[in-house]
């Protein structure tokens, strides 16, 4: 670090701590960025994030500014409006589950969390950040929408505290080469069109032989049905098979560790619906992913949730930065009293870590 960078991060270590600034860069250029008043700047690019209430506000592509923009009012409306609360607290009981799930999944392979670097990309709110802090890793988290980083500030921890939630296109990641150990991609990936773009973007912050963790909803015959006689009211979705999934992972410089059914979607016209739900529980049991014939073809015909564990073995295409366009803090309009609002989904999810994340066989009996 030069002297005068590290003249930068002590005067501003409240603002942005050095452990951001060591590893977030410009997201236009990926050069790195000091501290100037309330704000980062990066001269490369004759860009300022404005640093708000332990937010770092970055941007997206301008070109793509009118639908981002369509984008951010529907995700405000979806998860940061006062009604959202209660929803919130019926998706957290279940989606809280599967995290964990796959925290399980990651601690296979790493055999330790503490002192791991990870970063979740379409994090929303953070919560799933939160549970990956609460088991040993120092978190960060990138969100385009910043209302819900807002207010997933109730989710703070010691090892994903303030600085460390950056407002951005998530597919334009602004932090350095190899940076991070685990990338974590929660129902993210089918908001996004260009899903190479994202996986290679993922690539390019892992170490090597670092690990992507994804879960996502698939497509099937039941969801094209549903969604032909139903569009979809949010405009960004575009969610691919389990195999389109696997294809682009490939193709970005990922080995698949291990894949399949992390949940499966109940259809009461489907004869052997229990069947394949029974055999991606007994999976998990078994810390592992159920992919057998009899799981892939329900998958592909009613639907579920994929989980992916895929590993760097390669550096993938570098994506090309376009020119940002940066967030304004103003774009905030929830208060703090809003925020209170939602501490029973941290309530929630403090229970759903205490009783799950350290499980025995007779609490995951007790879910089930």
């Amino acid at each position: 670090m030069s002297p005068r960078l590290d003249r930068h991060v002590g005067e501003h270590s409240d603002l942005v701590p050095e452990s951001t600034l060591e590893i977030l860069r410009c997201q236009q250029t990926l050069e790195p960025l000091i501290s100037a008043g309330s704000s980062l700047s990066s001269p490369a690019a004759d860009l300022t994030y404005p640093v708000r209430d332990g937010i770092v506000f970055m941007g997206y592509d301008e070109r793509e500014h009118d639908f981002i923009a369509t984008i951010i009012e529907a995700e405000r409306g979806l998860q940061a409006a006062p009604g959202a609360v209660e929803p919130g607290l019926a998706y957290l009981r279940e989606s809280s589950l599967s995290a964990i799930d796959l925290i399980r999944l990651v601690r296979k392979r790493f055999g330790r969390a503490n002192g791991l670097r990870g970063l979740e990309l379409g994090a929303g709110s953070g919560w799933a950040s939160w549970l990956l802090a609460e088991a040993g890793y120092e978190m960060w988290a990138c969100e385009l929408e910043p209302n819900s980083v807002f207010l997933g500030q109730i989710y703070e921890h010691p090892r994903f505290g303030s600085g460390r939630r950056i407002a951005c296109d998530a597919t334009y990641v602004p932090f350095a080469d190899r940076s991070f150990d685990l990338v974590l991609c929660k129902e993210f990936a089918h908001h996004v069109s260009e899903k190479r773009r994202l996986f290679q973007e993922a690539n390019r912050v892992l170490k090597p032989a670092g690990l992507l963790v994804m879960e996502e909803p698939v497509r099937s015959v039941t969801s094209t049905i549903h969604d032909w006689r139903v569009p979809d009211p949010v405009p960004e979705h575009t969610i691919s098979s389990f195999r389109a999934y696997l294809q682009a992972l490939r193709a970005c410089g990922f080995a698949v560790r291990d894949y399949g059914a992390l949940s499966i979607r109940r259809a009461r016209r489907v004869p052997f619906t229990a069947w394949p739900a029974r055999r991606a529980n007994e999976a998990l049991e078994r810390e592992s992913l159920a992919h057998d014939s009899v799981v892939r073809i329900y998958l592909n015909l009613v639907g579920g949730a994929l989980g992916v564990v895929a590993q760097k073995v390669q550096e993938a295409r570098r994506v090309t930065r376009p020119r940002i366009r940066v967030i304004e803090p103003s774009t905030v309009q929830v208060s703090s009293a809003d925020r209170a609002a939602f501490l029973p989904l941290r309530e929630l999810l403090v229970e759903q870590a205490r009783t799950f994340l350290t499980e025995t066989e007779s609490s995951r009996a007790s879910r089930e």
